[in-house]
């Protein structure tokens, strides 16, 4: 499925499943909205999830739109994959069972991403499934992370609903977040750390941050 520039998807009251491997791309001016619905796996094997393209002008606001409001994404390898110039909302929302929820940014640029997030939830509810074998993160039973943040600059975690709590468990990790500023409040970490031994540079971390620019 692919949202052309202008395009909107609204998606209210539902549930929608996806084949292995298949995502959602919204190119760079295209807006999506999940309400109320699940998106999730049809298969054995993980879809893929949200993606949004970058836009190559990247500021903030020139790239794709997704916004969640009591949506729940599941069985994705990546719940929502955001590129430079991309929005990125989510409340009262439900991460489950994906290998990262949300991505945000490109490694060996800076990203011009908004995002804002309140009242959502990372977990696990059961072990991960099957994911894609030509995507490269293989073989874990529990998610990499909640948030991963790549060169945007600061990652603000601040719910924009108050009160209001941004939560993480039974993950690898929480929030990693890679050469950028990183803001935290109101968040709750509970059953994290290294389930799987994996290879990577972060291990069971709550919030795991470096290499500032």
């Amino acid at each position: 499925m692919r949202l052309l520039s202008g395009t909107t998807l609204i998606i209210t009251n539902c549930t929608l499943q996806f084949d292995a491997g298949v995502s959602i791309i919204c190119e760079p001016g295209s807006y999506m909205q999940v309400v109320n619905a699940t998106l999730t796996n049809s298969t054995t094997t993980a879809w893929r999830g949200i993606r949004l393209i970058g836009n190559p002008v990247n500021t903030f606001g020139s790239g794709a739109t997704c916004e969640l409001h009591g949506a729940t994404i599941r069985n994705s390898y990546t719940g929502i994959e955001a590129a430079m110039g991309s929005t990125v909302s989510s409340v009262y929302s439900l991460f489950d069972a994906n290998v990262v929820g949300i991505e945000l940014g490109t490694g060996g640029i800076w990203n011009a991403i908004s995002f804002t997030i309140a009242e959502t939830r990372f977990t696990s509810s059961t072990n991960l499934i099957a994911q894609c074998s030509t995507l490269p993160i293989q073989g874990l039973t529990k998610p990499l992370a909640g948030i991963i943040a790549k060169n945007i600059g600061t990652l603000d975690m601040t719910p924009f609903v108050s009160p209001s709590t941004v939560a993480f468990d039974n993950l690898n990790n929480g929030i990693v977040s890679t050469r950028g500023n990183c803001i935290v409040n109101n968040c709750k970490f509970e059953e994290i750390r290294n389930y799987d031994m994996h290879s990577f540079n972060y291990k069971g971390w709550s919030l795991r941050k470096w290499g500032f620019k």
